[in-house]
C-alpha cells in the first residue's frame, strides 16, 4: 500500500514493514506488554496477546541524498505507524510523553503531519516543568495532510480511532530524549479517548476542561505565521526547500504561548 500525502515514496506492507524510496526500514516496536502502564481498560488488556504490536516507530528516515541537510540542521525525520485496534473501548495510541528541556525553562517542540488516516492528539501542559498536574489540555483532531505542532512543555499522546492504519510522520531535533516517566505515574493522559466518551483519568488531582480543536486552528494560537508557512506542502518537501522555517524545533522561544481558554 502507498502512503500519499508525502514527497517520498512510502509502502507499507501488509506485515507492516515501511519500504521509503524502496529502501526497508527496520522500526522499533512497542508491544501491548509495554503498555499496561497507561491503558484504561486493564482486564481487556491483560486478555489480549501481550507481545501484539500496538506501535512501530521507524526513526531517522531520509533519502540519502537529504542526509548531510538534515544531520546539519540538528534535525530527524521519523514515521510512525499505528494499526487499527481497540483495547476494551479504548482506541489504539502511544504511550504518552515529554521532552527533554532545550532551555531552562522551556522543552524541545515537535511537529507532527498525518500521512494518512486521521489522528487524535491528545496535548497537555503541565503547571510546571517539574509538576506532575496539567494547567491545560487538548484533544487537536488531524486529518491525512494536516501538520500538529507540539509546544513547547506540553505532553503529549497520538490516538488511533478509525479502523484503518494511521501513518504519520514527524520532525524532531535530533539528539532530544523522551520522558515517559509522567505518564507511568499518572497511567496514561489526563483524558481516555474511548470509542463513546472521552473519560477522565483521576490519578490526576484537578483535570482542566478538555478543549478539541482541529490541527490548523491548534496551529495559529501556537504561532500564526509559522502555521501559516506550514500549510503549504507536506512538512519533508518544505524543509528541503526551506530549512531555517523549521528553526523552531531547536529554538523554543520562537513558539512559546500560553494556553487560553477559547
Amino acid at each position: 500500500m502507498e502512503i500519499p500525502n508525502s514527497p517520498l515514496k512510502i509502502e507499507l506492507k501488509d506485515n507492516y514493514d515501511l519500504l521509503v524510496e524502496g529502501e526497508k526500514h527496520r522500526p522499533d516496536v512497542r508491544q501491548l506488554r509495554q503498555m499496561l502502564d497507561v491503558l484504561y481498560d486493564q482486564n481487556s488488556a491483560r486478555q489480549m496477546g501481550q507481545y501484539t504490536p500496538m506501535y512501530y516507530m521507524f526513526r531517522d528516515v531520509k533519502r540519502k541524498e537529504d542526509s548531510a541537510l538534515l544531520e546539519n540542521s540538528n534535525l530527524r525525520y521519523d514515521i510512525t505507524v499505528l494499526p487499527p485496534m481497540k483495547i476494551g473501548a479504548e482506541f489504539n495510541k502511544t504511550y504518552g510523553h515529554y521532552h527533554e528541556m532545550a532551555t531552562s525553562k522551556l522543552s524541545y517542540p515537535e511537529l507532527y503531519e498525518v500521512l494518512q488516516g486521521e489522528a487524535l492528539y491528545l496535548l497537555q501542559q503541565r503547571f510546571t516543568i517539574v509538576s506532575n498536574e496539567v494547567s491545560s489540555v487538548y484533544l487537536v483532531h488531524a486529518k491525512a495532510g494536516d501538520k500538529v505542532i507540539v509546544p513547547p512543555n506540553f505532553g503529549h499522546i497520538t490516538i488511533n480511532p478509525l479502523q484503518e492504519p494511521l501513518v504519520m510522520d514527524n520532525l524532531v531535533e535530533s539528539k532530544f530524549r523522551s520522558d515517559y516517566s509522567l505518564y507511568r505515574n499518572k497511567r496514561g493522559g489526563a483524558y481516555y479517548v474511548l470509542d463513546n466518551e472521552k473519560k477522565k483519568n483521576n490519578t490526576y488531582m484537578a483535570i482542566p476542561k478538555l478543549i478539541e480543536m482541529d490541527a490548523r486552528a491548534f496551529n495559529r494560537i501556537v504561532n500564526p505565521l509559522i502555521a501559516l508557512k506550514l500549510e503549504a506542502e507536506p512538512s519533508y518537501s518544505l524543509f528541503l526547500k526551506d530549512p531555517k522555517l523549521f528553526d523552531f524545533l531547536k529554538d523554543p522561544t520562537q513558539i512559546e504561548f500560553k494556553v487560553k481558554p477559547v
